[in-house]
């Protein structure tokens, strides 16, 4: 009895069961279980705080924030390369929850590094200036200027333009301009220039041979007008024979050889001739050739394979046995049109009659006075 006398029941106190959670929360760490959680604890918190509701709604916020913290810093470890591939297995709710997070963190910031391709020999390639390079400084000793503006002006010059060209030069009255050999020189050099464009123009060709060519070629153009292309063909060709490719008459009989040949159903053989007067000097020979050049390729665009178009459709016998030995009949209105200008003409006469004796009348009394 004394034992239990000595024996003192303590109870525990009443507020030890009751929520309790604080109004006003701070910055949280990372959860871990552990005690020294940031979790609201009893008898720490205010204790005006006694709505069971607010406390649940105040836990769950504390506990979502602290597990996204938590799981920012594994992904934060995993991208700096410290145990990344383990938080990834220990944790893979966590990378398939922050995708979003992820991809924004492992974006590289700043510009992507450059990078230079070189294609083909790099031989080739010694006197481009890559990048990173400096320019190479002028020593003043070169013979061309290269400027470092990229303007109109950007292709190399010399440096000194009036040095290289003879200008720079103080002419005074009476002062000879030039000397004679030189004066000389270039009057022979612009000689052989214009024989050069003579020669390869067709305007230094013998007068007989230039009548000769134009009489064949007003012939073959007779004999086209006719109908005989066959025969006209041999004109053409002689012309385009003695006669350069930049001359007007062998661009003229040119053509005129391959409207011949288009029309003899040998449409290839023009249609090469035609490409090649595209670019011929003549302006109206060239524009002819290009619009029949366009003509074969609307045929190929159209899947046509001939221009050509055959006089007999293979239609004409039927309509023939129609017509053999058949009567050709006239439309009833025709005849009763007909059968009336026939009735009408004798009162015609009947009403013009008595002018005429009037006339007649007139007539005899202008005589008899």
């Amino acid at each position: 009895m004394r034992i239990l006398a000595s024996l003192q029941v303590r109870l525990p106190p009443s507020r030890l069961f009751a929520p309790t959670c604080p109004t006003r929360l701070k910055s949280f760490k990372p959860l871990f279980t552990s005690p020294n959680s940031d979790l609201p604890l009893d008898g720490d918190d205010d204790p005006d705080m006694t709505d069971p509701v607010k406390l649940a709604f105040a836990r769950a916020e504390a506990y979502k924030r602290q597990k996204l913290q938590a799981q920012s810093q594994k992904l934060e470890a995993s991208l700096s390369g410290n145990g990344g591939s383990n938080a990834a297995l220990e944790n893979p709710s966590s990378s398939a929850n922050q995708g979003s997070r992820a991809s924004q963190v492992s974006a590289p910031k700043g510009k992507p590094p450059e990078a230079e391709i070189i294609v083909g020999d790099p031989t080739k390639f010694e006197n481009i200036r890559r990048r990173g390079e400096e320019p190479e400084k002028d020593d003043g000793e070169t013979e061309a200027y290269r400027p470092k503006v990229k303007t109109w002006g950007v292709f190399p010059r010399p440096m000194n333009i009036s040095k290289t060209y003879g200008g720079g030069k103080v002419i005074r009255p009476g002062d000879i301009l030039e000397t004679k050999e030189d004066k000389e020189a270039k009057e022979q050099r612009s000689r052989e220039l214009v024989t050069a464009y003579k020669s390869k123009m067709g305007l230094d060709v013998d007068p007989k041979l230039i009548a000769e060519c134009q009489k064949s070629l007003k012939d073959g153009n007779e004999l086209m007008d006719r109908g005989r292309l066959n025969q006209a063909l041999p004109f053409f060709e002689k012309v385009m024979k003695d006669m350069v490719f930049e001359s007007e008459l062998h661009g003229r009989a040119a053509l005129q050889w391959s409207i011949c040949l288009d029309s003899l159903q040998r449409s290839s053989e023009a249609k090469v001739m035609y490409k090649k007067l595209q670019n011929h000097p003549n302006p109206d020979v060239n524009t002819k050739a290009r619009h029949f050049t366009f003509s074969f390729e609307a045929m190929e665009f159209m899947k046509v394979k001939s221009s050509y178009l055959s006089r007999t459709t293979g239609y004409e016998m039927y309509f023939d046995s129609f017509v053999d030995n058949k009567e050709a009949y006239t439309s009833a209105k025709t005849e009763t049109k007909e059968a009336g200008e026939t009735q009408i003409l004798p009162y015609v006469v009947f009403l013009v009659s008595p002018l005429f004796v009037i006339l007649l009348i007139a007539v005899r009394k202008s005589f008899m006075l």
